[in-house]
């Protein structure tokens, strides 16, 4: 089923691309015909199988970081830069912690077709993302998450942001995050 955005793809597609010729050829190598033809030709307006997002991000992730361990993490925090850039950078200074982690949660729907998000927040300095009805959504989806809220927070300008994913309960996954 077709159900996460392209825009994903798009970012990792451009990520790779600026690396140049052989960081897309090791990346060729790694990716089955069909996930090859998803990452050549999806664009930010399409639907497409979130397994296969989901293995085209983890694999270019081990291209664009080969020796990190987070590099599927490290690769959610860059797209967030990536998605974020231009008019949105500036509103995002201006805007709160618990603000933005509210607007990454209503935003979930317009990137995914499953799943309802939301946030909670934890106290002055925390919060939870939540996630529920999407038990199946793949463990490294769920690591480039938190990347990428990780990544979304810190064009806020807050400091040592730390996050974590709790994956006991896939009916709802959660992700509590702290910030200085």
């Amino acid at each position: 089923m077709a159900d996460y955005k392209g825009t994903g793809v798009v970012s990792v597609r451009e990520a790779i691309q600026k690396r140049g010729s052989q960081a897309e050829n090791a990346l060729f190598d790694l990716l089955t015909p069909e996930e090859k033809q998803i990452y050549l030709k999806t664009m930010p307006i399409h639907h497409i199988p979130i397994e296969q997002g989901t293995a085209i991000i983890a694999k270019a992730a081990s291209v664009l970081y080969p020796q990190d361990n987070l590099a599927v993490h490290k690769l959610g925090y860059e797209m967030a830069d990536h998605d974020l850039k231009g008019i949105y950078r500036f509103m995002v200074k201006l805007a709160t912690v618990p603000f933005m982690i509210k607007q990454a949660a209503s935003l979930w729907k317009v990137y995914s077709a499953k799943g309802r998000a939301w946030a909670e927040p934890r106290g002055e300095k925390s919060a939870v993302f939540l996630l529920e009805g999407y038990p199946e959504l793949p463990e490294r989806f769920r690591e480039m998450m938190s990347g990428y809220i990780q990544g979304t927070l810190s064009l806020t300008g807050v400091k040592n942001i730390k996050i974590a994913r709790q994956n006991d309960d896939p009916n709802v996954w959660k992700w509590p995050i702290t910030w200085e």
